[in-house]
């Protein structure tokens, strides 16, 4: 059954792992409504990155998928910035040795808040451009080269996980106590593989494709929880205890069902929507769901709680690429980043060079749906790595125009 379900999930949901939503003109949304009422919010403190060697990547390299930074919170007084330099590649490099010819050289530098000061820098030499970290529990993020380190306030981290193959897709839920880790799974010999590709680069065949190995991993046992495997990667929306499924049903309504693990599937509740919804956990115990409304041009985004309970509602236009979120340690507040994007579609649009050159970040309460805080920055990333929530959901990092803008984030009273 977990197989089965899983493979159901492709693309399904891509919600979570791709980066800015957003509204082109037209009506405004109730949560851009609410945030028009005040002046826009002023940083509580600014701090230049340039004078560590940061310089903004160019706007196609913004807008690509992959991930040329990085903006984590360690705790509320230390922020982890990382970013893409330019220098001389090591041919070994023993803590991320791997077979591949992608690398880069990431800067890291652990910045002391509110003072700005690096505390600490190191250079980190990387094998591809994907995603190389995640925050996971309070305080403390998890780190991939070839293998999987956690780093705990500092640049210094210990091995917790090894994969023999290249992961295309690692994906944690909310709070940061699971995690989904999605691996090439090689179907030829070194030989025949070598042969294959040789070939398709003459023109004569294809480049041979790869199944993916899917693992579920509990970070609190530090055991493999659940697996499965599948032709393509996939979209899994993983919680602590297990993940979401979503089934089609007759007359545009669709199944929401939870696959606990172990455990057999069970119905959570049904939504009505002319799309595929999306939906993305937002905590252990809540998620969302992004429906498409008929001739209408916005979707609505509905959160329930795991008993199917309707929490709250909000209205995203249609012209929307795909979200990225950040979340604070409890998952009582949640940010997610929006980018405008030139066309309208019913599912999410593409940034690109058209593009509105600016990112919605808005702050909202997991369980009241309220947004807190509403900020615009500069230039979009599509990977929505240029903010971070702090691990009490106190402070919202963002990077704007190359300095990193620290804001405090209201009680909601």
């Amino acid at each position: 059954m977990f197989p089965r379900l899983l493979f159901r999930c492709l693309v399904v949901a891509l919600l979570a792992c791709g980066a800015g939503i957003v509204a082109e003109s037209g009506s405004p949304t109730a949560s851009e409504k609410q945030a028009k009422k005040k002046d826009p919010p002023k940083p509580a403190f600014s701090i230049p990155m340039r004078e560590i060697g940061y310089r903004e990547p160019l706007f196609e390299r913004a807008v690509t998928g992959r991930f040329p930074i990085s903006l984590n919170f360690f705790t509320p007084d230390r922020l982890l910035f990382t970013f893409n330099t330019k220098g001389l590649l090591a041919r070994n490099v023993e803590h991320c040795d791997g077979p591949y010819d992608d690398d880069q050289i990431v800067h890291a530098a652990l910045i002391s808040l509110p003072d700005g000061k690096p505390i600490e820098e190191a250079q980190w030499q990387l094998h591809d451009h994907e995603r190389y970290i995640w925050p996971v529990h309070d305080g403390v993020l998890l780190r991939r080269c070839h293998v999987f380190e956690l780093l705990q306030d500092s640049l210094t981290g210990h091995r917790i996980l090894d994969f023999p193959a290249r992961p295309v897709l690692v994906l944690p839920s909310p709070d940061g106590r699971a995690i989904v880790v999605e691996t090439l799974h090689e179907k030829h010999s070194p030989e025949e593989h070598k042969r294959l590709t040789e070939q398709a680069m003459r023109g004569d065949g294809l480049i041979p494709a790869e199944d993916i190995d899917i693992t579920i991993i509990s970070l609190d046992s530090a055991r493999v929880i659940g697996k499965a495997s599948q032709r393509a990667p996939v979209y899994v929306p993983i919680v602590r205890d297990g993940f979401y499924n979503i089934l089609s049903a007759p007359h545009n309504r669709w199944q929401i069902m939870f696959q606990p693990i172990p455990g057999e599937p069970k119905e959570v509740t049904k939504v009505e929507s002319n799309c595929q919804p999306a939906l993305s956990p937002l905590a252990d115990d809540v998620f969302v769901v992004l429906t498409c409304v008929s001739t209408l041009n916005y979707h609505v985004l509905i959160a329930f709680d795991r008993a199917g309970k309707e929490l709250w509602r909000d209205e995203w236009l249609n012209n929307l690429s795909r979200p990225a979120f950040a979340f604070a340690a409890d998952n009582r507040r949640f940010a997610v980043a929006t980018v405008r994007t030139s066309f309208a579609n019913n599912g999410f649009g593409i940034l690109d060079g058209f593009s509105a050159h600016n990112e919605d970040i808005t702050v909202y309460s997991t369980y009241k749906g309220e947004p807190l805080l509403s900020i615009s920055v500069s230039p979009p990333f599509a990977t929505g790595q240029n903010f971070a929530l702090s691990p009490d959901g106190s402070q919202l990092a963002v990077l704007n125009h190359g300095v990193i803008e620290i804001y405090n984030v209201s009680d909601g009273k």
